[in-house]
């Protein structure tokens, strides 16, 4: 009887025993099992993050050397290039580069000219020039055409076309950025523009000959605006200045006549600078090399 009780608590035992081994081994599996799923979706994830969707075709985005796929490299740029052919000219190029790409003109007209009439009644046509104001307007896109900024409109002037002189003389002129016109109030009948002259202007010839008893000297000069002022000089004495040049002046030719019998046979210099109606000055004097008896 007693040996029938020690085997039945043995076998409780035994039983206790391998329970308790079967529920400590099932926590252990699922652990393995979490362990795999994480490793598994981490490694989809990092193929995922490989490749890239670009006009409905997969690319990896690195070869196996590391570096862009290069389908995918040409893909992107091709795509970079289209949208900047679509992007205004203002996006597409910085105020800087403008500057530094552009050409620089002698002088720059915007828009048409007007001319201006005074009739029997005193009152000015077209109808622009109300109030005794000429009006000249402005847009962006003629800025553009002339291949200038809008800060070059600070430079612009409503300007007379002086037939006597043939040249253009500046007005005093009110710049309204906000409304992009420039006004002025005219002084005369006739060809009005609106313009930017920033140029100095050019001698285009100079020459000296003998005509029985005078040197005659003979320039040209190009410019847009009138020449208002010259210096003419022989060594360094002055033959024409600001006080007398309108003798000697017609337009943008000068004709002057030096007495030959005040000129030495040694060689002399002649010398021209001359100056616009718009301000622009030569920096340098034009010269001529005068050696009496090689005319």
């Amino acid at each position: 009887m007693l040996l029938k009780h020690k085997m039945t608590l043995i076998s409780i035992i035994l039983s206790l025993l391998l329970t308790g081994c079967g529920n400590s081994a099932t926590p252990a599996a699922e652990t393995n099992t979490v362990d795999e799923v994480s490793t598994e979706t981490a490694q989809e994830e990092t193929e995922k993050a490989s490749y890239v969707t670009e006009g409905g075709v997969r690319y990896r985005m690195e070869d196996d050397t590391g570096d862009e796929d290069p389908t995918l490299a040409a893909l992107r740029t091709r795509r970079k290039r289209q949208q900047e052919r679509h992007l205004p000219q203002t996006s597409r190029q910085s105020q800087t580069e403008k500057e530094e790409t552009r050409e620089e003109k002698p002088y720059y007209v915007i828009g048409d000219p007007q001319v201006i009439d005074v009739v029997s009644d005193g009152i000015m046509s077209p109808g622009e020039a109300l109030s005794g104001q000429v009006v000249f307007r402005y847009t962006d896109k003629m800025l553009e055409e002339q291949g200038l900024l809008t800060e070059d409109m600070k430079d612009a002037k409503i300007c007379h076309y002086n037939k006597m002189l043939e040249g253009y003389e500046p007005l005093e002129s009110t710049l309204d950025t906000e409304g992009m016109k420039v006004t002025a109030s005219p002084t005369l009948p006739g060809e009005y523009v609106l313009a930017i002259d920033r140029t100095a202007p050019e001698v285009k010839s100079l020459n000296v000959s003998l005509d029985d008893l005078f040197y005659v000297v003979n320039a040209e000069m190009n410019d847009f605006s009138a020449i208002t002022d010259l210096d003419l000089k022989i060594d360094d004495y002055m033959l024409a200045d600001s006080t007398n040049y309108m003798i000697f002046l017609i337009g943008h030719k000068l004709c002057y006549q030096i007495p030959a019998i005040n000129v030495s046979k040694t060689p002399h210099t002649i010398s021209l600078i001359a100056e616009d109606a718009a301000g622009d000055r030569m920096e340098e004097p034009y010269s001529y090399d005068l050696t009496p008896g090689e005319e």
